[in-house]
């Protein structure tokens, strides 16, 4: 594998994110919204998704609004979404008033129509493989907060991973370093040896950064373009990258 300036990077381990990475919700939820506001009239810009789906995955990356949020609001109830779809209208680029008049009539759309499928990328499962028969110690780190061992097998990636962790079974959640920390602890791996894949800057990236493994950003829809780290598009750039080493 070789950083940004092409020089290759000594690694045996890699970890990789569950959600939005190697499982995604198929439509996305930003997808409905951005169609429901369509729908009022709003103009949305591929540039305006863009920046809310950035938006998305830094208030969900363990943010401080997030925190604030759960202490206000407690457990993810009506309240709860209807404020956070009220700061994800703002995202959108509504104007506030009219992000708390749409905000409940977004809630029941979401409930009523929102049915998302699982979809893995094609390459996945080929990608983990050559791994895995390549000598690599290969794991899955998400921040869900149960164990996920069930769905890895629904999904048919099971005997893809050496490890499969969740930020619940250890509690901390990305971007904390401890959570990382003992990902590589249970799988006898040095971080300087140790890359991270995942979709989220500000959890995946940052975090790995943060506990001294090597970040790579899985960014299909171009929602990061100014990401300071490797990035890729494709899972099958993962081998790509390793190739380069050769």
């Amino acid at each position: 594998m070789a950083d940004c300036s092409g020089t290759p990077l000594p690694v045996n381990t890699i970890l990789f994110d569950f959600d939005g990475t190697l499982r995604h919700d198929r439509p996305e939820a930003s997808e409905l919204v951005a169609q429901f506001i369509r729908d009022k009239g709003f103009q949305v810009s591929p540039e305006t998704h863009r920046s809310a789906r950035r938006w998305e995955h830094y208030y969900w990356g363990q943010s401080q609004e997030l925190a604030l949020d759960k202490e206000k609001y407690g457990d993810m109830d009506d309240l709860f979404w209807s404020n956070y779809l009220v700061r994800t209208l703002i995202a959108f680029d509504c104007p506030i008033e009219s992000a708390r008049e749409l905000a409940p009539q977004v809630v029941l759309h979401m409930k009523e129509a929102y049915q998302p499928r699982d979809w893995v990328p094609p390459e996945a499962l080929p990608t983990l493989q050559e791994l895995r028969g390549s000598g690599y110690k290969v794991g899955l780190l998400s921040n869900r907060r149960s164990p996920c061992n069930d769905r890895v097998e629904e999904l048919g990636l099971d005997g893809c991973f050496d490890l499969v962790l969740t930020a619940g079974e250890v509690g901390a959640w990305k971007p904390e370093p401890r959570i990382f920390h003992e990902a590589l602890a249970r799988l006898d791996a040095d971080a300087s040896h140790a890359a991270h894949i995942g979709d989220n800057y500000y959890t995946d990236v940052l975090g790995a950064q943060g506990a001294g493994l090597h970040p790579v950003l899985y960014d299909p829809g171009d929602v990061f373009p100014d990401a300071e780290c490797i990035v890729i598009q494709s899972l099958q750039g993962v081998l790509d990258l390793l190739d380069s080493m050769d």
